[in-house]
């Protein structure tokens, strides 16, 4: 029987190809791993993502209940949970979803309302009389006025000059105008509330914050309270029993302020929203940024002596929406607008309104009664332009109706 011997360097190189062989199923186990786990996480990342449109989805639903609201919820599948929080700012909604596995979580916040009505620039609720106009009139969507007829009149000096036919865009006006829905006032009443510990946290000073919406809002209360060259921008509520003065050196920046009454002075800039009780005085040449709103809400039960209302000065450019009603159908809001005052957004008066500038959006007004420097004018509109077409793509107002269902982000932030 003959043995053959193999060499001493084969064991070596037989030795070396299992080492290599054995590296290369490794890197090979190691590339699969990790394309598993690239695979996995895209996955994860995916239903995130699908989680976060749910959850915005979900806040806008009838099945959105305030039990839920601000509450971590586990997924029935999976190792996924998701938060949804959804309160008032100002005049918008503001929704936040907050979404997380094991290993990553994604938020989204932003202001929420609704699309601009773009066939309506104006309701007026009936009246005995046709509408008296006079000045620069220039129309670009439909008009509901009294009885679908105007009267071409003089108002000291100031005769009807049209822009155009602006008898195609005249309608037969509705016996009421379309009622505030429950649940926008209701959160109106509910922001004016004590602080909530679960969301809320209390600052006591306010010289110069910077609050992210991811966080719990920092509130401010004090009795009054007067901003200067203050520095506030994101998550802040300030809070008074009394008066809020603004100042045109204050920089505020999507800052929320409730009070029985709030001015804010001349040549100030910046993002607000603004709830008062009694009375908002904007004085002339202010410019208020997209998105900002002012809201006079008045939810006294009982017949106020003195009428509440929003004061805008002349030249003053407003980027967001002005509302003024009253809880008591006998009480009557005033929305007095100056001279030169542009508004993109929509306004709404349940109550008497003087109007006069350019007017991108919806308006919507019980009853007009201009006031001049000598004289009020009942059932009158002068120098004007309304517009309901020009930014319709772009401009989201608040959802003020029980008929707008379809949420649009304002911004966000």
């Amino acid at each position: 029987m003959s043995i053959y011997k193999l060499k001493g360097g084969a064991l070596y190189i037989a030795l070396i190809i299992s080492i290599l062989i054995g590296v290369m199923l490794s890197i090979f186990i190691l590339i699969a791993w990790f394309n598993q786990k690239q695979v996995l996480s895209r996955i994860g990342t995916e239903q995130l993502r699908h989680n976060l449109i749910s959850g915005l989805n979900y806040a806008q639903s009838s099945f959105f209940m305030d039990i839920d609201n601000g509450e971590w919820k586990k997924s029935e599948y999976g190792y996924d949970s998701i938060k949804v929080t959804a309160r008032q700012w100002g005049a918008y909604s503001l929704i936040s979803v907050d979404t997380k596995n094991n290993h990553q979580s994604q938020l989204k916040c932003g202001i929420f309302g609704c699309s601009v009505a773009s066939d309506t620039a104006l309701i007026i609720r009936d009246f005995p009389r046709p509408l008296s106009i006079a000045g620069k009139i220039r129309l670009n969507g439909l008009c509901y006025i009294p009885k679908g007829q105007f009267k071409a009149t003089d108002i000291e000096g100031s005769s009807f000059n049209p822009s155009g036919n602006i008898n195609k865009f005249i309608r037969n006006a509705p016996n009421s105008l379309p009622e505030l829905s429950r649940v926008f006032l209701k959160r109106l009443e509910n922001s004016r509330q004590t602080i909530n510990l679960k969301t809320d946290s209390l600052i006591g000073i306010i010289d110069n914050v910077d609050n992210s919406f991811r966080g719990k809002t920092a509130i401010y209360e004090n009795s009054n309270i007067s901003l200067n060259d203050n520095k506030l921008r994101g998550n802040i509520k300030l809070i008074a029993t009394d008066k809020v003065v603004v100042g045109n050196q204050a920089l505020l920046n999507d800052i929320f302020i409730i009070s029985k009454k709030v001015l804010i002075k001349k040549g100030f800039k910046g993002i607000v929203h603004v709830l008062a009780s009694d009375s908002i005085i904007i004085e002339e040449d202010c410019e208020l940024e997209y998105p900002s709103s002012l809201i006079v809400f008045n939810d006294n039960e009982k017949k106020v002596s003195q009428m509440p209302g929003i004061y805008i000065g002349d030249n003053c450019k407003i980027m967001g929406d002005i509302i003024v009603t009253c809880k008591l159908i006998e009480n009557k809001a005033m929305l007095n607008v100056g001279k030169e005052v542009e508004v993109f957004g929509v306004v709404f008066s349940s109550g008497y309104a003087s109007l006069q500038g350019k007017y991108f959006g919806n308006v919507y007004v019980d009853r007009l009664m201009l006031k001049t420097p000598l004289a009020l004018y009942d059932n009158h509109l002068l120098n004007i332009e309304l517009d309901s077409h020009k930014f319709s793509s772009s401009l989201i107002i608040p959802m003020l109706f029980e008929t707008q269902n379809k949420l649009k982000c304002a911004k966000w932030l």
